[in-house]
């Protein structure tokens, strides 16, 4: 039985039904993507025999962004690697993609990531397991990707008595990203050990800022429209030379944007 009081209750219930029923947010906001962006690289080079291979960023890395390396060692066909940085409380992890060995030579690389790092430091070293003469690494910070998961595809070739010369001659395998707007990251190196000069690919637009000729080189570029894509660099050297080259597709971060949400009068 209803009583007098009740009915106030009862009344202020029937207005909120009523209001949620006549008002509703509309869709809900189509998922988009950050634009990721290099934010700074280093590279390292040594001749001397020793385990390590520390690469210095000129800045502290920025928490939450992405870290990816790529280390060399020759001569060296079975020793493992181990990628740190210094920072602490938590420290960050490292995903080694892939081994790869050129028993030619010898040389083994390795392409390896931290996503969403505790940032603050700038020292990334690549640890032997056992010593060689040269010992090389490379490695880019990434900003405006995933944070989880965001490897997207990886892929590397050994090309060897490559006496070719001019653009996209040096190249990786292919691989096709699944997301729109994937970062990618191509090195190669001179499994040789000469110090001869290389230019980035020109079959997509990638983007090359080191220098160094000894030193792994470094391409990237953001991938507008996922597809098939290879990191391909140029030479114009004709001695036979032996390259080992990888790719790395990253996924950026999803973001929704709160200014697509709307109100929508039901009928």
């Amino acid at each position: 039985m209803r009583t007098a009081s009740s009915r106030p209750r009862i009344l202020r219930l029937w207005v909120l039904v009523s209001l949620v029923a006549f008002f509703t947010l509309g869709p809900l906001a189509p998922v988009a993507f950050a634009i990721p962006a290099k934010v700074q690289e280093c590279v390292f080079g040594s001749g001397v025999s020793d385990t390590t291979n520390p690469c210095t960023f000129a800045s502290t890395v920025t928490s939450g962004n992405l870290v990816v390396c790529f280390g060399i060692l020759s001569p060296g066909t079975t020793e493992t690697v181990t990628f740190t940085d210094t920072a602490t409380s938590p420290s960050n992890t490292y995903t080694n993609t892939s081994y790869t060995k050129d028993t030619l030579t010898p040389t083994t690389t390795m392409l390896s990531y931290s996503p969403n790092v505790n940032g603050g430091f700038t020292v990334v070293t690549a640890t032997w397991s056992a010593a060689r003469n040269r010992r090389d690494i490379g490695c880019l910070e990434v900003s405006g990707l995933a944070t989880s998961s965001p490897a997207d595809g990886f892929s590397a070739n050994y090309q060897t008595a490559l006496t070719a010369t001019g653009a996209n001659v040096i190249t990786s395998n292919s691989i096709t990203p699944t997301q729109n707007g994937d970062f990618l990251v191509g090195f190669t190196h001179n499994t040789d050990l000469n110090c001869i000069a290389v230019t980035a690919g020109t079959t997509v637009a990638w983007t090359m800022d080191t220098t160094a000729n000894c030193n792994p080189r470094i391409e990237y570029l953001v991938q507008t429209t996922a597809a098939s894509v290879a990191a391909t660099f140029g030479k114009d050297n004709a001695s036979s030379l032996e390259f080992v080259t990888a790719i790395q597709a990253f996924k950026a971060a999803s973001t929704v944007d709160v200014t697509k949400f709307r109100l929508r009068v039901n009928p």
